[in-house]
């Protein structure tokens, strides 16, 4: 007998601590740190030779659109400090968003690797699943990064996809049957799917409303304003900042922004969220890195199911800093890794 997979997804009705599921309860937990006040200085200092500037409001033919709209959409219409001192550095912004808690020395490191290697401007973001306003750092760093981590598979699809949770991955597979009743689906497949595996037989699935997120600069606590006209805009995500960085891409593009380069390393994201990302005609140019080489068994393409499969293997390889988290040790091996990632960007064509 062939087998069936059932996606199951939580209920709508119910308390949540993912931000715009459910009812949004708030995760309140102990061990509250100095994380913040450490995070918020070094915030401090990195504004600290900048020059105050917004963008300007977008004139006729101009392909990007000022950062000050973007924020009024949230009612947050504010000044940007900007950390350049020349024009030719204003032209170009590299946003890099790392993995789950969004913390930790080596995100400043991946940015200073980026500069070190020729990139004109970096600057690193935060954004958790299910603390607003920055109050993740009011916690323990592994409470931030266990939030981020248990979100993903609430963020990782691209906002038009119904379904909540991919438990199997069925994309590109040839539908046979599709039987419907309200918002429940039961569908039947056959053939391969975009990665060349056997499609499930069946699929029970039930549909959710789209949200809409803000993933504005200022909501991912970017202080930098978007590059002018001519410039590059990029987003480099590595793990849960994979898939943030891929939202927040099409945020951006949505909204007539042009996002040059958008690089996703070791991105948890479904296939619906790879499908958008390639396809905008705004988000220019798409990196997909994944990890393999370094036994990663995540992938961009991964459904839910394989990313909740893998999370024992994930855990170890934690604690051994490889695999998954070969970019993220704080010593001077990870310290090498993340130089030899800034040069091949480069090489690439980030600037």
């Amino acid at each position: 007998m062939s087998k069936q997979y059932v996606s199951v997804i939580p209920n709508m009705d119910m308390p949540s601590n993912i931000r715009g599921v459910g009812g949004g309860a708030k995760l309140k937990t102990y061990e509250p740190t100095s994380e913040k006040d450490d995070f918020v200085s070094r915030k401090m200092r990195e504004s600290d030779a900048a020059q105050s500037r917004t963008n300007g409001p977008i004139e006729h033919g101009e392909p990007y659109k000022s950062q000050s709209v973007l924020d009024s959409q949230s009612g947050q219409n504010t000044s940007i400090n900007d950390q350049s001192t020349t024009d030719e550095e204003k032209d170009h912004l590299v946003v890099f968003l790392g993995g789950a808690g969004m913390r930790g020395d080596y995100q400043y490191d991946m940015v200073r690797a980026l500069m070190q290697a020729g990139v004109k401007r970096a600057v690193c973001g935060n954004y958790s699943g299910v603390f607003e306003n920055g109050e993740d750092l009011d916690y323990n760093e592994y409470v931030d990064m266990a939030a981020d981590a248990t979100s993903v598979i609430f963020y990782n699809q691209a906002e038009d996809d119904p379904i909540a949770l991919q438990m199997v991955n069925s994309s590109e597979c040839k539908i046979e049957q599709k039987y419907e009743l309200g918002d429940t689906e039961w569908v039947t497949y056959s053939g391969k799917n975009a990665y060349g595996d056997d499609c499930p037989s069946s699929v029970l699935r039930v549909k959710l409303a789209p949200r809409t997120l803000d993933l504005s600069l200022q909501a991912l606590d970017v202080t930098a304003p978007t590059p002018c006209q001519g410039g590059e805009f990029t987003f480099i995500g590595y793990s849960w900042g994979g898939v943030i960085s891929a939202r927040a891409a099409v945020y951006h593009a949505n909204n007539g922004l042009t996002v040059d380069n958008l690089v996703l390393i070791g991105a948890p994201i479904n296939h619906s969220l790879v499908k958008a990302v390639k396809s905008h005609a705004y988000i220019k140019n798409v990196i997909i890195m994944d990890l393999k080489e370094q036994g990663d068994p995540i992938y961009a393409g991964i459904s839910d199911g394989e990313i909740i499969s893998a999370s024992f293997e994930l855990g170890n390889q934690m604690i051994q800093g490889n695999g998954h988290f070969y970019y993220s040790g704080n010593d001077s091996e990870g310290k090498k890794r993340r130089e030899e990632l800034a040069a091949t960007l480069v090489g690439m064509g980030i600037k």
